[in-house]
């Protein structure tokens, strides 16, 4: 399993998020009866970089590709994300998307989950 380069750091988590999966069936009689499909949640991370260089840049695109989008899972070490723990997540999008600052400069999102 790779490990998400150090070389990336990020400027900020822009946000954590915490989701569960819960079925409700809901009943004539307006009663519903719930599932939990997932007992630990699924933990989410919005890394921000706002001010890439150019060899940041093709780093993060060459990693996202080597890892297919969110096909491969891969570990993150980052102390900002679950203490530093080593943590497997995957990307949450096949898709990064970035905005131009200036020539050689780039500013971009991408969020990370575990599953």
């Amino acid at each position: 399993m790779d490990t998400f380069p150090a070389a990336l750091k990020p400027d900020r988590v822009k946000s954590v998020s915490l989701a569960y999966k819960t079925t409700v069936v809901e009943f004539e009689n307006q009663y519903d009866q719930r599932f939990a499909n997932d007992h630990l949640g699924k933990r989410g991370w919005k890394l921000s970089w706002g001010l890439m260089n150019q060899a940041e840049f093709d780093l993060l695109m060459f990693f996202f590709s080597g890892q297919l989008g969110q096909f491969r899972q891969f570990v993150v070490t980052d102390a900002r994300i679950n203490g530093g723990v080593p943590t497997p997540v995957f990307f949450a999008s096949d898709k990064i998307e970035h905005e131009t600052i200036k020539a050689g400069f780039y500013k971009c999102d991408v969020e990370i989950e575990n599953r």
